[in-house]
């Protein structure tokens, strides 16, 4: 039998119809999802997921259905490479501010404060306070001292262990605060071991006073009722 008589080949299938095939966006789509691969935790990527996904399951039903792939290899193509450049429209779009946020979360980490001069001791002592309003009164003049850092800035120096407007709220007040709040407030402040364990101590040292206050009072008189005859 003469070799040209033999039965024609199966056609190639073109890239675009094995991509959608596969679930995968073609051509464009296949470099954009290795570029920008989608974030299970990202909400903001599940659409493009999902989008691609639907792509592909109506190729598959356009071909099940009996439909010429050549005839729908173009118009699939084109719907996955919108989905692929906006895809990429998209992480464009966020780059500069997830850029910028990093820079500022490196900027603001927690630094030591840095010290006074040779000779100087500018740093409040919180040693020696009787009151919690004056316990207050010098944890706020740690934080002038130590530059006075926004309340936002405190929030992620003390790695969000508080939000800003706890710690505003509490710096503000004259009640005592809890230990992992006054010393999330140092750490905010760039304060060093010393200075947590200064602050840790007056509160302690206010805590036990308060309770051996409590414990001190005598207990009032009871009365006890008599029967009217």
């Amino acid at each position: 039998m003469n070799s040209n008589d033999s039965r024609p080949s199966e056609p190639r299938r073109a890239p675009a119809r094995k991509s959608l095939a596969q679930g995968r966006s073609p051509r464009q789509g296949d470099a954009a999802a290795r570029r920008y691969p989608a974030d299970a935790g990202d909400s903001r990527a599940k659409p493009f997921s999902a989008a691609e996904h639907s792509l592909a399951e109506a190729y598959a039903h356009v071909i099940a259905a009996g439909i010429d792939p050549e005839a729908v290899d173009i118009p699939f193509t084109r719907i996955a490479d919108s989905i692929a450049g906006a895809q990429a429209r998209r992480h464009l779009t966020l780059a500069p501010y997830s850029a910028r946020h990093r820079k500022q979360d490196c900027d603001t980490a927690a630094r030591p404060v840095i010290p006074d001069m040779p000779g100087f001791n500018w740093c409040p002592d919180p040693g020696g306070i009787q009151t919690a309003a004056e316990f207050m009164d010098v944890l706020r003049k740690y934080r002038l001292w130590a530059g006075n850092p926004s309340f936002r800035a405190m929030q992620r120096q003390c790695d969000h262990r508080f939000a800003a407007s706890t710690i505003c709220a509490a710096m503000q007040g004259d009640g005592l605060p809890s230990l992992d709040m006054t010393d999330a407030i140092i750490v905010a402040c760039g304060g060093r071991e010393e200075h947590r364990q200064a602050f840790a101590t007056a509160w302690r040292s206010l805590m036990l006073s308060r309770h051996d206050a409590v414990r001190g009072r005598r207990p009032s008189p009871v009365r006890a009722l008599h029967p009217v005859t």
